[in-house]
């Protein structure tokens, strides 16, 4: 990976961090994208801290991703799996962070009948629910 991508990939997951902070909630960037540098696995990127769990985090920035996988800004999140394979949700950060803060009492408030924005994604996988957050 060329200096100029480790930089953009720094810079982004430094935006994540900010945005969790912003939220009131802790965030961790792992030093140098490591996330040994932070007791885990070397693919987590950012660990934020929700109450005594913790949520892991491998931040992808790309110049353009498939319009197919963005959510459209009437839904919440867009589900999508390959054919026998893991079923992924794709949500806005804003409204992932909004799921984690509050439940889904606000979920009403980040769909909209408009057209779509762009913001930043956050792919997560499993079969977890959204309330064991």
């Amino acid at each position: 990976m060329g200096s100029s991508s480790k930089r953009k990939g720094y810079q982004y997951e430094r935006e994540i961090v900010k945005a969790f902070e912003s939220a009131g909630m802790n965030a961790t960037r792992a030093w140098g994208s490591n996330g040994k540098a932070l007791g885990l696995h070397e693919c987590v990127d950012v660990r934020v801290d929700i109450g005594d769990e913790h949520l892991y985090i491998q931040a992808k920035r790309r110049k353009s991703i498939s319009s197919y996988i963005k959510p459209d800004d009437t839904v919440h999140m867009q589900v999508i799996r390959e054919d026998r394979g893991d079923s992924y949700a794709v949500v806005k950060l804003e409204t992932l962070i909004d799921l984690i803060k509050n439940g889904a009492t606000k979920l009403n408030s980040t769909a909209k009948a408009s057209s779509r924005n762009a913001g930043s994604q956050v792919h997560t996988e499993g079969e977890q629910a959204w309330d064991e957050i």
